[in-house]
């Protein structure tokens, strides 16, 4: 593998009774937003060629599962993927950070980018921390006025489409 490929790889459990199928649920800010069933009857994978997708009503064992995933990792937007197991109990098997959702949106009728979008807008940073690089940021919610940290390992300051950067010279690298 290493004459060959060089790069890393992961390798993941095989779960028969997920086969061609898996659960994708959208969390926008910690909160579970929905949730599709995908479905490929061409290959063991669900993510990937022709596929179909349909609502699915999580249950209380799912919902549960994927609300503590969102909460515990501080989720502001990813899409959880999970695999059933022959019990029916669910198995983690990705988070996709930037994950796609049209496919979602389709099936749902649920407006993603509507939602994500007006989360961004409600929120607004008001201190930026870290000892040595950017560790984490305070956002301000403007809706309840309550602030909130949220970890990061850096920030990408937008500046317009033409660089406003006059008042950085001598301070930043600039090539």
């Amino acid at each position: 593998y290493k004459k060959h490929f060089n790069v890393p790889f992961v390798i993941q459990e095989f779960i028969e009774a997920s086969k061609s199928i898996s659960i994708r649920v959208i969390v926008i800010n910690e909160q579970i937003v929905g949730a599709i069933k995908r479905i490929n009857e061409e290959d063991f994978r669900s993510n990937i060629g022709e596929n179909r997708s349909e609502i699915f009503t999580l249950d209380e064992k799912c919902f549960a599962f994927a609300a503590n995933i969102a909460k515990k990792l501080h989720i502001k937007y990813a899409g959880i993927d999970i695999l059933l197991d022959e019990f029916n109990n669910p198995k983690l098997c990705e988070i996709n950070s930037n994950a796609y959702f049209e496919e979602f949106e389709k099936t749902t009728k649920i407006n993603v980018a509507k939602q994500f979008l007006e989360f961004v807008l409600s929120h607004s940073p008001i201190e930026i921390n870290g000892t040595n690089t950017v560790e984490k940021i305070i956002l301000k919610d403007l809706k309840t006025g309550e602030n909130k940290e949220l970890a990061v390992d850096g920030v990408f300051p937008y500046i317009g489409f033409s660089p406003n950067v006059d008042d950085f010279n001598g301070q930043l690298n600039q090539n």
